[in-house]
């Protein structure tokens, strides 16, 4: 058991699921994609919290998590941050 890991990764899962729920109800690309981002990291970091505590059941969940939220969840939130930005920029 890591105790530093384990509530370093509780603390990800919170705030990352608190952004994904201010942001959930926008319709526009740039909330869906961080949406969907910040949800995939909350959900990897909870898992990583199990994982870290020593209870291994959900071993395989949690690798897959974790790689989806690598591959697919932060490219997503920078995709959404530029979108975001882009929008900005072009109505000035």
């Amino acid at each position: 058991m890591q105790l530093t890991t384990v509530f370093s990764d509780f603390i990800l899962s919170l705030v990352s699921i608190f952004v994904a729920i201010q942001i959930k109800n926008e319709t526009s690309y740039s909330r869906s994609a961080g949406f969907i981002g910040f949800l995939a990291i909350g959900i990897s970091a909870g898992l990583g919290t199990i994982h870290f505590l020593g209870i291994e059941v959900l071993d395989p969940i949690y690798r897959f998590a974790v790689g989806f939220a690598s591959f697919v969840g932060v490219p997503l939130i920078g995709t959404g941050f530029f979108s975001y930005w882009n929008q900005k920029v072009e109505k000035k």
